[in-house]
């Protein structure tokens, strides 16, 4: 099977794909050490059709993002998330600052769909929610990207051998205007988790002026991902 590898500037794809057990060895592999994320993607053809690849750099991950025609158990899970609006804090919404004179109040950067779209995902695989595997009491973590929580997530979800098949989230908020920043967010959210555009669903809505939401003192976000099992011939390799 042929590979084309493509890479943002200045980034070196450090992976390798095992295909119907052939695979290119590199020198000092070791055990997956669960590294920080960062990634390319790579593209490939095959006899299952043409599928987008991840490739995850510092003892990273690679597996394909999906086939149409291969048959394998896929898994659904949703995931919620609010937060109060207070002064003093950026406004961070999918991986993006929305200007506003208040920001959501947090341990990390407090972006409620990102942690929606994290729960659904660590739901999927059956695992537990952002507070367990990032609690508010870790002080390493005060302050963090959620973004960079995703990451993490996709990480839980790669060393499970599942990949994500799509997202689709919708923000509840009276204001600001979210509209405007939609496109942002999706590919925000698109480069951290290595899944096409088109894979992830982004919307907002009010609250009809009801509730907690309603009267502006707070945002949510609802989220549901699907993710699948990754079949042998795409296993994940780890390497130095």
């Amino acid at each position: 099977m042929r590979h084309t590898v493509g890479k943002p500037s200045g980034m070196k794809p450090r992976m390798c794909l095992r295909e119907n057990g052939q695979e290119k060895q590199r020198k000092n592999e070791k055990p997956w050490r669960g590294a920080s994320v960062h990634g390319i993607f790579s593209r490939f053809h095959s006899s299952y059709g043409q599928v987008w690849g991840i490739g995850l750099v510092n003892e990273g991950l690679i597996f394909a993002a999906g086939s149409a025609k291969d048959s394998r158990m896929q898994t659904v899970g949703i995931g919620y998330d609010v937060h109060r609006l207070v002064e003093g804090r950026r406004l961070v919404l999918g991986g993006v600052e929305i200007p506003y004179a208040l920001g959501l109040e947090g341990h990390s950067d407090a972006d409620v769909l990102c942690h929606a779209i994290a729960d659904a995902i660590l739901g999927a695989a059956g695992m537990r929610d952002i507070g367990h595997h990032f609690p508010n009491t870790d002080e390493s973590i005060r302050g963090i990207s959620s973004l960079e929580i995703l990451s993490r997530v996709q990480v839980l979800l790669a060393t499970q051998h599942r990949r994500i098949i799509n997202i689709d989230a919708t923000l509840i908020a009276e204001a600001p205007k979210i509209a405007p920043h939609l496109d942002a967010m999706q590919e925000a959210i698109s480069r951290v988790l290595f899944l096409p555009k088109e894979r992830i669903g982004i919307k907002a809505t009010t609250n009809e002026m009801l509730g907690f939401l309603g009267r502006k003192e707070g945002i949510a976000a609802m989220a549901v991902a699907s993710v699948e099992t990754v079949p042998e011939k795409a296993e994940p390799i780890a390497i130095a």
